[in-house]
């Protein structure tokens, strides 16, 4: 039972056990009243647990995929013009021990990309095998996916610069992996906001991982009190249904990951408010992975407070 609803009954029953009212039929309502409401409310907090644990689950699953990020195994510059790609040293592009010796010849002119198979190994580009193939980025939607028997590598861009990233379903961290360090589940934490429209193209500034920088798009600023003082986190386009933020609070770099977090605020309806709740802050990739690029917290976002609710920092990565 809540504590402030068992507070609560113990006053009644402290106040009315001498008097007359205990024995009548206004005591018997006022209590079945407060025990129901009692009820409710345990009710409502174990079903917010539910709901917690299970995104938890769901975020383990996701993390541990065969694409998740816990196979990811490097991060691979592709210089402009020619290059060759394997495992041998002297190629352009050289992949991790135990891949081919030479796969093939990777062409780059601007933000052109392609990839030419120079031996008889059965590569795929997005399940077809291919000797020859034009190679999407994440810039452009869905990158294209090439695959060789365990090792999957695709094209990202990042500010100007374009590189392969590569992923091994067989990577031992795929199968390491069991829980993510947490703050106690707490549904304090989920407070409401109030989302207030940006100016027609504000942008804001973000760094990344590799000390690079971008220009986002503001979709929305979103506004809360915390301990009677307002605050505003700064939100970026998380898709049709979401904003994205990136935050850091005085648990980063602590028990939190120094990098901050990540956090999903659904979007509501013109006009309406939304809840953030803070017990889904989640560790970005850079804590599962060496060559992940992950976006940094905006000087905006930087809290003076702790949040004390969601994941924490992986041991070994802060």
């Amino acid at each position: 039972m809540p504590e402030a609803i068992q507070l609560d009954i113990n006053t009644f029953f402290i106040m009315f056990k001498d008097k007359l009212l205990f024995r009548t039929p206004v005591f018997c309502f006022i209590s079945l009243c407060l025990m129901s409401s009692c009820e409710v409310a345990q009710r409502e907090e174990t079903s917010y647990r539910t709901e917690i644990l299970e995104w938890k689950d769901k975020r383990i699953k996701g993390l541990t995929s065969a694409l998740g990020w816990t196979s990811l195994i490097g991060l691979y510059p592709i210089p402009e013009g020619i290059s060759t790609i394997g495992a041998s040293a002297d190629n352009g592009i050289v992949f991790p021990k135990g891949t081919p010796t030479l796969i093939g010849k990777v062409y780059r002119h601007a933000d052109s990309i392609s990839l030419d198979i120079s031996s008889d190994l059965p590569i795929k580009v997005d399940n077809q095998i291919i000797k020859k193939a034009h190679l999407l980025s994440d810039a452009d939607g869905k990158p294209s996916m090439v695959n060789l028997d365990a090792l999957y590598w695709y094209v990202i861009k990042r500010g100007q610069d374009y590189f392969f990233r590569l992923k091994d379903t067989l990577n031992p961290a795929r199968f390491e992996l069991k829980e993510i360090p947490s703050f106690r589940i707490d549904k304090s934490w989920r407070v409401a906001a109030t989302v207030i429209e940006p100016k027609k193209g504000e942008m804001i500034t973000i760094d990344n991982a590799l000390g690079q920088q971008s220009q986002e798009r503001v979709a929305a600023y979103l506004s809360f009190n915390y301990r009677d003082k307002s605050y505003m986190l700064t939100a970026l386009d998380g898709g049709a249904t979401d904003f994205f933020v990136i935050l850091a609070d005085a648990t980063t770099g602590v028990e939190s990951y120094d990098g901050g977090r990540f956090m999903y605020v659904k979007r509501p309806k013109v006009g309406e408010n939304t809840i953030i709740d803070f017990n889904k802050a989640y560790n970005p990739p850079c804590v599962f992975s060496d060559f992940a690029t992950c976006p940094l917290p905006p000087k905006e976002n930087r809290l003076d407070f702790a949040i004390t609710a969601g994941e924490k920092v992986l041991d070994g990565h802060q």
